[in-house]
């Protein structure tokens, strides 16, 4: 059973979401510039980042300017304005003057977006948007903005002094202040106070705490005393008030959850950020509580409310203006209109594509269960840059081959099996789609921080987006909520994707044959060839033979013929690559329809949009020439219209755990053999090997052992970790004694071992069945770490691709497993000790590891001296809970059988959840080496107890990054060690039985 301080943690999570899920929206939007100004974030987020590099202040700052103007007649950008005969501004209302900054950057802002797109972007919502992405680059999440705010013509000083808090009000005022303005005085009050976890105060804004707290000739009783002493230190009274000190005193310059922790214990820099705390029986503590613990329900519950504030009486429709000067108001409303004939082609753009259907797809669909999974796919993709420009235009390739077949649904990232016919390998993808790794790397990622939730077909639209974006073009709000095909249709691919051989008609019926248009659409995505590659064999027959005539493309510019002559002489090698765009082959802007226009088209199909006579792509191809604008906003809008097509929604599909392959394969077995019986004398890939021994397990030997014997997850989870420890991940723990080999002396005699590790039996089993299907290919070590893994799983916890490749050692240790080894009865320095050793880190890698006995069984022995005779002291153990000892004591009185069995976890002793810490929190900690966790006065494990005892998910996800840490402790790879064909001998002493030391084992955990 939970703790119930976890069901309350959950409830009030869930309070906050039900109270703040539907902010009203006003008539803003996602998509309010996706055709005027789609790239609008982007350029905001560039300045930022520009700024950040001698600011580090100024992200807290620009979210501060943007809470200012939202409490103040609503987010309008009055508080940009300066002072003028009719504006009195706000920047000299008390809460204000003097520390409200970052203007000039807003002004920068201002000016790179009008550069882009004049006389359209409101100054509020840059404000909007410069808030959102200050948090996201400071660490925490990411949101979609709702936008189409305009700019007041007025500001108001007099309601600023009245409707912003100030750092010392009390909690009743603050709560009347949010109250005031339209937000609630709990949770929106709390999760915003949060903001307050970077930036800096002045000594002026809390220097009465450190002295004279309202009068009284005393501190604040509520301010922690060392922090207090450093304050003094750093503020002396009658000092210099504009000294800077950091607002959160643990990690101040990141958006993290440890504002909460530092109210906690009562270290507050502000009156008004400790009253949400310390204010006796306020209803903000329990919030508090929860963000402490939980930064998840934090940053969630942050974005909610930063939505709900943003929506607070925005200027919308006629109202206001759109400032060309964010500190003014304009002094004529009249702006420049385009030429006519560009306007109206541009105008039918916009026509034609400002509403694609959206199916059940939505904007928000992951903002609850993976509000991150945008900034996580951008982090893996900008790394992807810097060892692969190419990267970008391949990853919208795939994108784009994969909608044209069957719809957006990821089948081109299957690969081949039994079942699954690639599409990887049809004409068009067959030695030029590339890309999977990185897109295995993003699902890796992604599964990491929100696993089970994001679709392979998703990611694929958020990369493209994002490649496109990194590449110097447009950002748009991607529409979400794609599921994965079980199939893939390699026939259809050959039907349906274009060929860079098509002729125009060709390539129009294959754009209407998916649903798209034949003229904007056609001409808006070909567009994407404005950054990539292209080989030899795509464009050669251009260049002497163009359509069986003997004679090179009549459309081929004669220089640009020339020069691909050299590159491709005829017969030479078709995997040359050159550049799609000859201007700027990295840049993603409108020079590809230029190139067009100078018959520097280097593939057919691209040059047919504007050489085919009378075609009607000839002036839209001119206008992106002329109109980067006008192509960016017709790219978007295709993009979302293409990335529509089709999509599997709901309870269509699944949600790959694998984006190249389809979950719970029942033909895996027979295609392993398969794969086994074709390629036993070539090295697999590390993929190949994951992907088999994986399912086969599942499917055999482990689970008709685990239906029988329910403790056999905590066993060989137990194996796993007692191999490692000892000269790393190399299966020596399965190893008998051999008669007449020293070499082996077998660990399973060892003091942590001996009549307690159990499974070996479940390994043998596993061990057939894979020798069976691939004989000579998995070492035991590898089988070792998928039964750990799939052990985890199967009992509740979380799944994590196992890294593959190890190999087997020919010896054992005995010596060093009882050096290494933890025991049941060690103190936290030697718990730590050991660790440290193995090359763990002692305080996450222990007490993450150590959460594995949240499953399993331990014996009498090795916990009843904290019964009876604790350290020799003559009494049990004092961190043992009174009401447990008695039952212990019962159950393992003094001189009893050693080998009765009691569960490690007394809440939920066979499922791998968080109850462990939750029992360590009262005592109920079985082992003393898991008591000493928690216990041990002053220890650093403390706090990591807490969180994982409150914060299920932050224990699963430290407990896999801890799996794969331990996993790769001192591996055997490429020719080191053997691949074992039994795992309970080296190949070199090839006896037909088990050694007879086998039958002295009892099995006990």
């Amino acid at each position: 059973m939970a703790s119930l301080r976890y069901l309350l943690a959950a409830a009030l999570v869930v309070a906050f979401v039900l109270e703040g899920s539907s902010p009203a929206q006003a008539q803003l939007s996602p998509f309010f510039y996706s055709s005027t100004c789609p790239n609008v974030t982007n350029i905001i987020r560039e300045v930022l980042k520009n700024a950040f590099l001698s600011d580090i202040r100024i992200g807290a700052s620009l979210i501060r300017l943007h809470f200012h103007d939202c409490f103040v007649n609503g987010c309008d950008a009055s508080i940009l304005l300066d002072n003028t005969t009719t504006i009195v501004s706000e920047k000299f209302a008390g809460p204000n003057i003097n520390s409200a900054r970052g203007f000039e950057v807003v002004d920068d802002m201002k000016a790179a977006v009008e550069r882009a797109c004049p006389g359209v972007v409101s100054c509020a919502d840059i404000l909007t948007i410069a808030a959102e992405e200050s948090v996201a680059l400071s660490g925490g999440p990411s949101w979609t903005n709702l936008l189409g705010r305009r700019d007041s013509r007025t500001a108001n000083r007099t309601l600023a002094n009245e409707n912003l808090p100030g750092p010392n009000n009390t909690l009743t005022r603050l709560k009347d202040r949010f109250r005031n303005v339209g937000l609630n005085d709990n949770f929106d009050l709390v999760a915003l106070s949060g903001a307050h976890t970077f930036g800096r105060a002045q000594c002026r804004t809390f220097s009465d705490r450190l002295f004279n707290f309202n009068n009284t000739g005393n501190p604040d009783p509520t301010l922690n005393t060392t922090l207090l002493q450093q304050l003094r230190q750093l503020c002396p009274q009658g000092g210099n008030g504009s000294v800077l000190t950091n607002l959160d005193v643990t990690t101040p310059d990141l958006f993290d959850n440890k504002y909460f922790f530092n109210l906690q214990i009562r270290k507050g820099l502000l009156q008004s950020d400790q009253e949400l705390f310390s204010t006796p029986g306020a209803d903000t503590a329990a919030i508090v509580n929860v963000f402490s613990s939980n930064q998840a329900a934090f940053f969630q519950s942050f974005v909610i409310s930063m939505i709900r504030m943003g929506n607070l009486r925005p200027l919308t429709g006629n109202q206001g203006e759109i400032r060309l000067n964010c500190r003014r108001v304009n002094g004529n409303s009249n702006i420049e209109t385009r030429s006519s004939s560009e306007a109206a082609l541009v105008v039918a753009i916009a026509l034609e594509g400002s509403s694609p259907s959206q199916a059940q797809l939505s904007p928000f669909f992951y903002s609850s269960t993976c509000p991150n999974v945008t900034n996580i796919i951008r982090g893996v993709l900008q790394k992807a840059f810097l060892s692969d420009i190419r990267i970008g235009a391949s990853l919208i390739r795939l994108h784009f081959h994969d909608c044209f077949v069957n719809g957006c649904d990821a089948s081109v990232l299957l690969d081949n099996t039994t079942t699954i016919d690639s599409e990887k390998f049809a004409a068009p993808n067959n030695n030029s789609a590339r890309g999977f790794e990185v897109i295995d790397q993003m699902k890796a990622a992604v599964e990491k921080a929100c696993p089970r939730v994001v679709s392979c077909a998703d990611i694929l639209t958020i990369a493209a987006e994002q490649s496109v974006a990194l590449s110097g073009g447009p950002s748009w709000t991607n529409l979400l909520g794609r599921r994965d095909s079980r199939t893939a249709n390699r026939t259809l691919a050959n039907q349906n994707l274009p060929s860079p051989f098509d002729t125009l008609d060709r390539l129009k019926a294959s754009f209407r044959n998916v649903g798209l248009n034949d003229n904007f659409d056609l001409v808006a995505l070909s567009g994407a060839h404005t950054f990539g590659r292209a080989q030899c064999r795509f464009f050669s027959v251009r260049l002497f033979n163009f359509n069986n005539t003997g004679n090179p493309d009549p459309t081929l510019d004669a220089t640009f013929l020339q020069q691909l002559r050299q590159l491709c002489p005829q017969g030479g090698n078709g995997s040359v690559l050159t550049n799609l765009d000859v201007t700027t082959p990295n840049v993603f802007d409108n020079k590809y329809f230029s190139n067009l226009r100078n018959r520097k088209g280097l593939l057919q199909s691209d040059q047919e949009l504007f050489s085919t006579p009378g075609a009607d792509t000839i002036d839209i191809v001119n206008v992106f020439r002329k109109n980067q604008a006008a192509f960016f906003k017709s790219f978007v809008t295709s993009m979302i219209r293409m990335g529509n097509l089709k999509p599997l929604t709901g309870n269509e599909g699944e949600i790959r755990l694998n984006c190249r392959r389809v979950n719970g394969n029942s033909n895996i077995q027979l295609s392993f053999s398969r794969l086994c019986l074709t390629n036993h004398h070539l090295k697999l890939s590390l993929r190949q090997i994951f992907t088999t021994p994986h399912a086969l397990m599942h499917q055999t030997s482990f689970w008709n052992a685990f239906n029988s014997d329910i403790r056999i997850t905590a066993s060989l989870i137990r194996l796993h970790f007692h191999d490692c420890f000892v000269n790393g991940c190399d299966g020596s723990i399965l190893l008998d004694n051999v008669a007449n080999d020293t070499s082996i002396d077998s660990e399973k005699f060892s003091m942590a071992n001996n009549n307690s590790a159990r499974g070996f039996e479940v390994v043998d089993a596993m061990k057939a069945a894979l020798e069976s299907a691939c004989p000579g290919i998995v070492s035991c070590a590898d089988i070792l770490a998928i039964a750990s893994e799939q052990s985890v799983n199967l009992s509740g916890g979380p799944s994590w691709t196992v890294p593959l490749g190890r190999r087997d050692g020919r010896t054992a240790n005995r010596s060093l497993a009882d050096q290494n080894l933890p025991t049941p009865f060690q103190t936290l320095d030697l718990l730590k000790g050991r660790f440290t050793n193995v090359g763990l880190n002692d305080n996450t890698d222990l007490v993450a590891l150590s959460g594995a006995h949240t499953f399993g069984r331990a014996q009498c022995q090795f916990f009843s001296q904290r019964l009876f005779n604790f350290n020799g002291t003559g009494n049990p153990d004092p961190t043992l809970n009174a009401t447990l000892l008695a039952q212990l004591q019962q159950l393992c009185p003094q001189g009893g059988n050693g080998s009765v069995l009691t569960n490690l976890d007394l809440s939920t002793p066979d499922g791998f959840d968080n109850d462990y810490f939750s029992n360590l929190q009262a005592n109920n900690g079985l082992l003393q080496s898991d008591q000493e966790l928690f216990s041990t006065p002053g220890a650093d494990t403390i706090p990591i107890v807490n969180n994982f005892s409150s914060n299920e998910t932050a224990f699963f996800e430290s407990f896999a990054v801890s799996m794969i840490r331990m996993g790769n402790l001192s591996l055997l790879t490429g020719t080191q060690g053997e691949i074992r064909s039994n795992c309970r001998r080296v190949n070199a002493n090839n006896l037909s039985t088990r050694s007879s030391s086998d039958g002295g084992l009892v099995s006990s955990i």
